[in-house]
Parts: C-alpha cells; sequence; structure tokens
C-alpha cells in the first residue's frame, strides 16, 4: 500500500501539531509537513512532492489565495491534491478559490477524524460512500430528515425540501459544497422544477426562520464556529457542509 504525504499549511502551530501527531497515528500516512511561512512554502513545495496540501483559508502571515494562485501556475507535476479549511467563509469568496483548483472545503470546528478520511479519499482520487448508502438510500434519507427535524425546520416550507436533497446531494459527492450555485442548486431545480435563485431564497429563509425562532443554543453547539459572527448565523454553503459532514460521520459504518 502506498503512503500518503501531506503538507499542514496554516500560522496556527498548535492546530498543525495536532493534526500531524494524529495521521502519524495511522499506517496510511508517512511524511506530514509543518509549513507557516510563504517563502518556505514555495521552496518546500518546489523541493518536495506532497500528495495533498491542507490549508487554513484564513491566515496572518501569509495570502492563502496566493498560494492558490501559485499553485494554479506553477509547472509542479504531479500537482498536490488541495483542501482548505475555515471557520466563516462567504460564498462568493469560496467560489474564488475553487477557479483555483481546491479539492475539497472544511468548516471549523470540524473532526480530525473526518479530515483524515477526507485526506485519503482525495489523495486516491475518489470520495467513498458508506456501506449504508451504497445498500440502502432509505437509511440515508431517513438520517438527514431527522437531523433537520431536529432543528426544526417546518416540513411545509420549501427550504426543507431543497435543504434535504442539498444535504443528500453532498453526502453523496462531497465536491458538491463547493460548487454550490454551479452544480448543487442546478440539480436540485432538475429535481423540483426550480430556479437557483428560488432556492437559495427559499434555503436562506429556512435557516433565517430557525435562527429567529429556535433554539439558539442547540444551534450554536450544533454549528459551532461556523456561524457568521456578524450575522449571526450560517451560510447555506455552511449550513449544508456541516449537516452533511454530521450525518456523514454518524452513519459510517466498516464495510
Amino acid at each position: 500500500m502506498s503512503t500518503i504525504s501531506v503538507a499542514l499549511i496554516d500560522d496556527n502551530l498548535e492546530l498543525c501539531q495536532s493534526l500531524q501527531q494524529h495521521l502519524l497515528l495511522r499506517l496510511e500516512f508517512e511524511n506530514i509537513a509543518i509549513i507557516n511561512d510563504f517563502q518556505k512554502i514555495i521552496q518546500l513545495l518546489k523541493n518536495q512532492v506532497f500528495d495533498v496540501l491542507v490549508i487554513s483559508l484564513f491566515n496572518n502571515q501569509f495570502d492563502t489565495l496566493e498560494i492558490l494562485k501559485w499553485l494554479k501556475i506553477s509547472s509542479l507535476s504531479p500537482k498536490p491534491k488541495i483542501i482548505t479549511y475555515a471557520a466563516v467563509v462567504e460564498e462568493e469568496f469560496l467560489s474564488q478559490t475553487i477557479e483555483f483548483g481546491i479539492d475539497y472545503f472544511m468548516l471549523k470546528p470540524f473532526e480530525i477524524s473526518i479530515l483524515t478520511q477526507r485526506i485519503i479519499e482525495i489523495a486516491q482520487g475518489v470520495f467513498r460512500t458508506t456501506c449504508k448508502q451504497e445498500n440502502n438510500f432509505q437509511v440515508l434519507e431517513n438520517a438527514v430528515e431527522k437531523m433537520i427535524n431536529n432543528i426544526n425546520i417546518p416540513n411545509h416550507f420549501k427550504g426543507y425540501l431543497y435543504l434535504k436533497d442539498a444535504i443528500i446531494f453532498t453526502i453523496q459527492e462531497p465536491k458538491l459544497v463547493n460548487q454550490i450555485t454551479q452544480k448543487l442548486y442546478p440539480l436540485i431545480g432538475l429535481r423540483h422544477t426550480a430556479t437557483v435563485c428560488q432556492i437559495e431564497r427559499s434555503i436562506r429563509f429556512a435557516i433565517e426562520t430557525v435562527w429567529n425562532k429556535g433554539d439558539i443554543e442547540f444551534l450554536n453547539n450544533l454549528f459551532g464556529y461556523c456561524v457568521d459572527g456578524q450575522k449571526g448565523k450560517p451560510t447555506n454553503a455552511s449550513f449544508i457542509a456541516k449537516i452533511a459532514d454530521q450525518i456523514r460521520l454518524e452513519i459510517r459504518k466498516p464495510c
């Protein structure tokens, strides 16, 4: 079995060291580098081959977008796969990073076990579904409905149906959350004969209704730092991604 080499790029050294220690406990990983200086990043990437780069979108010491731009135009061969993460990110900014070729985006706080699995899947060039997803779609649908009901989104809202489909699609194909307006909403639109704008507004209305009338303590505990500090609620993409990752973790069983 070939091992996976990873570069952790973040100015949060404590987080990087924690991730490094966890990954090195797994047999799938061999070289786990920590980089928190822009010039060192470029130099190391030129001299070493990494299968996956795990990069924080927001850093005090360097501009992540500059790194992504450099990677896109660089002559590195093979080019590493890229996973980015952040606590809060606007959908427009996330779309900009997608143009630079990122493979996956994760919300903080995240389970290290989920990140580990995602690194393995991306390094292997596949996103693996769980046995239950493969063998019993009803189990997945029930898990999503249960989660949405627990959040108290009224099931007569159009946003309820759109959110359910968005979460299911994202669990089945995690990359879709990085292309929410380009691919995810159009997929939902095909099922419900709705436009991208209608889907986006309906989901937004459902989320805002829950945050205005729901159990704020429960919501904050569930969504943690993906809640926008100024607006007090997650973006549509953040909401979908967080629930999808939570359910994916809960229903994952060994084959």
